[in-house]
Parts: C-alpha cells; structure tokens; sequence
C-alpha cells in the first residue's frame, strides 16, 4: 500500500491547514496509509483529515511522547494523538528518541523517523505532501528538511506555498518545481527531476 507522509507549519494559515486536511481526507478515501507528526497546526489538521474520513487505522501519528503522554511541549498536539489512538491510528511512541534526549533533537528525530517510514513503502506511488509557511534558508530545518530528506529517499513531493511564493522554495538538485494541475491540488508545486 502507498503511503503518504504529511507534514506543515506550527504557524500554518487558516488556508495552509484547510489544506493539509482536504489533502489528507483526500488521500485517506483513496486507500492510502497515512502518515504525520503530533504537532499543533499542520499536524494536527492532517489528523483530523485522517479521522474525517473515517481512516483511523490507516494513520500512522509519529510522536515525540511515550505511551503516558510524557515528554510533551507546548506545540504538541496531546489531544489530537489521544483522538487518533482511540480511532485505531498506530502510534509510533518516542519516535524521535527517548525523553532523555534534547527535545530539538526529538523533534528533528521524529521528522526523520516519519519520512523514512513513508519511503519504506517501495511504492512508487507514495510521496510527502506539506503546507509551508516558511521560506528557505529561514525555515532550513523544520518543514524544508522534510522536503529534503523526503526527496532524497526517491518520494514524491508536493508543497502547498502558504502565503510565501514559489520562487522562495529550496532547490533540491537537478530538477525544479512545476506548478500541479491536478484537480483539488490547484496552487500546489510538485518536484521534477531533471533528466540527465
């Protein structure tokens, strides 16, 4: 089964978390898995999306918390993890490393554990989909590391611009971002790889 990897902006837009949710409800209908992070915002908007579409045991919730909701901070969405678990969502625990580690490197860990999963797929059709509110190098880790990690493992990538432009987006070697035609996903860009 493919899998689709979800991620966004703490900061995202009212427009950049309607967003993520649509892509999300979208995607899940579809009989894909789903995959995303425990963050207030973007995260929380993708989980929410999953359980509209009555797809909770397709969600995958990668979190930075153990299984008693330890180790949490101020942008983590404790409720909207607790909602997935009990609509059947997998819930990867400590994903980004256990609690005694740097909660910088949690989250980064937890970014890095939830694309990796996403690629283990061997699907060509699985990829990462995110709403960025940042533009490169300001948000250089955070949602651009995302893109760049999910890149270099082969997936997909599509990126919702919110409220930056396109020509603020990071390049990810040979190739360069075309903007997507497809029905639902108007305004979004997709990575093209440059052929040799």
């Amino acid at each position: 089964m493919a899998r689709i990897g979800f991620f966004g902006s703490r900061k995202c837009s009212g427009a950049g978390n309607g967003f993520l949710f649509r892509a999300t409800e979208r995607f899940a209908s579809a009989g894909r898995e789903i995959c995303t992070g425990c963050a207030t915002g973007g995260d929380a908007a993708c989980i929410a999306g999953a359980l509209a579409a009555g797809a909770g045991s397709a969600l995958h919730v990668f979190t930075i918390m153990d299984q008693y909701w330890r180790g949490s901070w101020r942008d983590t969405a404790v409720g909207a993890v607790k909602e997935a678990k009990q609509a059947g969502a997998t819930i990867h625990y400590e994903a980004g490393g256990p609690l005694s580690m740097h909660l910088v490197d949690r989250l980064r860990g937890r970014s890095r554990a939830m694309v990796k999963y996403t690629g283990g797929a061997a699907d060509p059709r699985s990829g990462i989909v995110g709403a960025i509110a940042m533009p490169w190098p300001v948000g250089s880790f955070g949602s651009w590391g995302t893109v760049a990690l999910g890149w270099g493992l082969g997936l997909n990538v599509l990126v919702f611009p919110d409220g930056i432009t396109a020509i603020a987006f990071r390049t990810l070697g040979r190739g360069f971002w075309k903007p997507t035609t497809a029905k639902g996903f108007e305004g979004c860009y997709v990575w093209v790889f440059a052929k040799e």
